[in-house]
C-alpha cells in the first residue's frame, strides 16, 4: 500500500483552525461515523488532501462539511 491510496481531510472552523482530521484509504469502506458526531457541519469545511504516486502533494478545494456528508454516505455500521 502507497501513501498515494489515502486521502487525509482536515476538519476547519470559520476561522481556519484544524478542528479535527480524517483519513480514508480509497481501497476500504468509508467510515463517516467520527464526521457525522461532530457539532454544526454546516459551520465546518472539510479539505482534502494526499500524496500521489510519485509522493508529491496534492490538495482540493473545500467545501462545507454537511454537503459533503451528504455526497459521501457512510459504509460501515
Amino acid at each position: 500500500m502507497t501513501s498515494a491510496n489515502v486521502v487525509e481531510y482536515d476538519i476547519k472552523d470559520k476561522s481556519g483552525k484544524i478542528i479535527a482530521r480524517h483519513r480514508q484509504n480509497v481501497m476500504c469502506k468509508r467510515d463517516t461515523r467520527k464526521l457525522m458526531a461532530l457539532e454544526n457541519p454546516d459551520k465546518l469545511w472539510i479539505y482534502a488532501w494526499g500524496y500521489d504516486e510519485e509522493e508529491e502533494i496534492w490538495e482540493g478545494d473545500g467545501q462545507r462539511l454537511d454537503k459533503w456528508l451528504a455526497k459521501n454516505k457512510n459504509e460501515i455500521s
